[in-house]
């Protein structure tokens, strides 16, 4: 017998998906590790990010990979807006906070617009074209258009 209820349903993972997601954020903790070891700590053991196969290459290869796969898990979501809202409220906390920071401090890391920002946006942009696709069925054409300019 199993333990789990008749009406619970188990909700089935993408595994690549979740794969590529667990990469994109593996990398984006390590760049971030990187960073602060280098600029904040002034440890010189990371110039391989100032290389042009670094910034040119690799952390836009893992960036794209980063927001296409939240770009397809907001199909499998139902609460796009509400996530996405969320997310604009932490970025929006998180640019505060830096703020704050570089004024207090003599750090200069101000983060005015970054991924989580774009993120945010995005999906709220998405809940929303969803939104009107459903309500205007007819003009499902049109936001395809609008879909494939953005």
């Amino acid at each position: 017998m199993s333990t789990m209820t008749e009406n619970k349903t188990v909700k089935a993972r993408v595994f690549e998906l979740d794969f590529l997601r667990g990469l994109a954020l593996l990398m984006m903790v390590l760049h971030h590790l990187i960073y602060d070891l280098r600029f904040l700590l002034k440890l010189d053991v990371f110039a391989f990010q100032e290389t042009w196969w670094f910034d040119v290459l690799l952390q836009p290869f893992f960036l794209n990979i980063f927001l296409t796969v939240s770009g397809i898990s907001c199909s499998f979501s139902r609460s796009n807006a509400r996530r996405g809202l969320r997310l604009l409220l932490l970025a929006s906390a998180l640019s505060l906070v830096t703020f704050l920071a570089s004024e207090w401090s003599t750090l200069n890391d101000y983060i005015f617009f970054n991924v989580l920002h774009v993120l945010a946006v995005g999906i709220l942009l998405y809940a929303w074209i969803t939104r009107m696709e459903r309500r205007n069925r007819q003009g499902k054409d049109r936001v395809d258009v609008v879909l494939l300019i953005a």
